[in-house]
């Protein structure tokens, strides 16, 4: 007799549930025996760990609704495994196609719950690919979900590049970083390459915090503008080599991160920062800023002789500036000749391959405006607002410890007077000859005064950086604030080689001769500048620059 067809409603039932159809002598349960071939498996979730290579460092927005609804409705999909085969581990699988933050909520539901439907799940185990294969899943399965944001994007693309030059012994090229990447399936253009290694190597570790909010690449482009802007600027204003510029712009565009971006006032930054270097109106600084934005500066800056036209590949198109396509799949962008025409119009448009620190540049017109030193800025000029000001205070005093040969001491903090004096480096003292280090350490205690360290108030204990904990400098600073007696009596009792090291003696007797008689001229229409920044702190925040609770005393 034959059987009878299943209903209609029967079949339904039967197609929703995983693995339908499938032999169950053909399904492993054995967890001490690795298949060798793509195999279904009924594996307990404790003994599956997330790919250690995860693209996705962003956290998941979605991911406690993703959970409820698991809860609710139990685990009915299928999970990708594999096993790489030098594992130390033989009884643990590993995520091989998407699916991290599904396991890591079935994981937390069992543990949470002892339901036995999260006990174990069904995986398809695959043989392993190899490394820069199974990154490459991974990167396609959030693509496709629309999961990754663009910096984690661009880590993982420079991550599968580092992979792909240990396989191949060499650095790689960008056509040959597209061309081994399309091999394995992912298809990406010189262009976005491009983009990604300016957002890791240049911008990731200066604004780390900005980028994982999900700062997308038309904004990577406008900061990319800036940078370039304010390169042609520094020289068109004579103020040095454009590598200069470029820390300077690194040092102004770190101030920046954990804070809602605005590139309106990166750029008012950028202007304070030239008008100061070049000691002149912000008007001039506007104009020249202004000018080499759009394309009407001075001095014209090349890319370096040795690269190739066709290497230039950071264009951003009118497309990408208006509705973000950028951030998409990259597959969405690639066409056939879609990679050359884009460095044809990088080419056009004269944008370097690597832009930033690395990058070297070519000054064809040396002849710069120079504004007349004799006109310092006045008070009528400082800055309204109170975050300008304490950055044009920062920025003063780093100038007069770099001036001085103290080195990067300046830290810049965003409440007081803007900025403290950390100590000078081992290094830099042994290098000194005894009449500079006696004026270094004079100016050392200038700007320490001005910062407010080690005023009795001790409010800026509450700014110390964390790297000063367990210093000598976080004992000075405290014993400032708590001590019974004189800061400068307890200092010289303590005759602490380490404490000297790190907050150094001042000499009162060695002001006048080895100081005042000797600073140059700049050096004082700085300091006087940064007297007068640290007078209108105090104005614009009523005497009170750390708080109501501490105003002048």
């Amino acid at each position: 007799m034959s059987r009878k067809r299943p209903t209609p409603d029967q079949m339904d039932q039967l197609l929703s549930q995983p693995h339908f159809r499938r032999d169950s002598s053909a399904a492993s349960t054995d967890p001490s025996h690795t298949p060798v071939t793509t195999t279904p498996m009924l594996v307990d979730v404790d003994q599956i760990v997330p790919y250690d290579r995860n693209p996705r460092r962003s956290p998941n927005d979605k991911r406690e609704e993703l959970k409820a609804y698991i809860r609710e409705t139990g685990f009915n999909q299928v999970l990708t495994i594999t096993q790489r085969p030098d594992t130390d581990q033989p009884e643990l699988y590993m995520i091989g196609v998407g699916g991290n933050t599904r396991l890591r909520i079935i994981q937390e539901l069992w543990h949470e719950t002892g339901d036995a439907r999260f006990k174990q799940v069904w995986c398809q185990f695959q043989p392993w690919t190899g490394e820069t294969r199974t990154l490459v899943a991974h990167i396609q399965d959030n693509d496709l979900r629309g999961d990754l944001i663009f910096v984690d994007r661009a880590i993982a693309v420079q991550e599968l590049r580092g992979m792909l030059e240990a396989e191949a012994g060499q650095s790689l090229s960008q056509r040959a970083l597209r061309d081994r990447l399309a091999e394995r399936g992912y298809v990406i253009s010189r262009t976005m390459i491009g983009w990604y290694q300016y957002t890791v190597d240049t911008l990731f570790p200066l604004i780390p915090a900005l980028l994982q909010t999900g700062m997308g690449r038309p904004t990577i482009a406008r900061i990319y503008d800036l940078q370039k802007a304010f390169g042609k600027a520094w020289q068109s204003l004579g103020l040095g080599e454009v590598e200069e510029a470029n820390n300077v712009f690194e040092q102004t565009l770190q101030r920046h991160d954990g804070e809602a971006f605005d590139p309106d006032r990166l750029r008012r930054d950028l202007e304070e920062e030239l008008s100061i270097s070049a000691d002149c109106d912000m008007q001039r600084a506007s104009l020249e800023f202004g000018g080499a934005l759009h394309g009407r500066s001075d001095v014209e800056i090349k890319a370096p002789p040795q690269a190739h036209s066709g290497e230039a590949a950071l264009v951003a198109s009118e497309a990408d500036q208006s509705a973000g396509a950028s951030d998409t799949h990259p597959k969405q962008r690639s066409g056939a000749d879609g990679g050359e025409s884009e460095e044809r119009e990088a080419a056009e448009n004269n944008r370097p391959v690597r832009p930033g620190k690395a990058e070297s540049h070519h000054i064809d017109d040396k002849e710069s405006a120079v504004h007349d030193p004799s006109h310092p800025a006045t008070g009528d000029s400082l800055p309204r607002d109170l975050k300008s000001l304490r950055s044009r205070a920062w920025t003063l005093a780093s100038l007069i410890a770099q001036g001085s040969q103290l080195g990067d001491i300046v830290l810049p903090i965003r409440d007081g007077l803007g900025f403290l004096v950390g100590p000078v480096a081992i290094e830099t003292q042994q290098s000194w000859r005894p009449d500079v280090g006696r004026r270094a350490l004079c100016v050392w205690w200038h700007l320490a005064t001005l910062a407010e360290q080690f005023a009795r108030h001790g409010r800026a204990c509450a700014c110390m950086p964390d790297a000063w904990q367990q210093r000598r400098i976080e004992d000075a600073m405290r014993q400032a604030r708590d001590g019974q007696q004189a800061f400068s009596q307890w200092q010289w009792q303590q005759a602490d080689h380490d404490l000297f090291a790190d907050v150094p003696p001042l000499e009162p007797n060695d002001l006048g001769p080895m100081l005042y008689q000797n600073w140059a001229e700049s050096h004082w229409q700085n300091w006087i500048r940064l007297v007068e920044t640290y007078r209108a702190i105090y104005r614009a925040t009523g005497d009170a620059p750390w708080g109501n609770s501490d105003a002048r005393r």
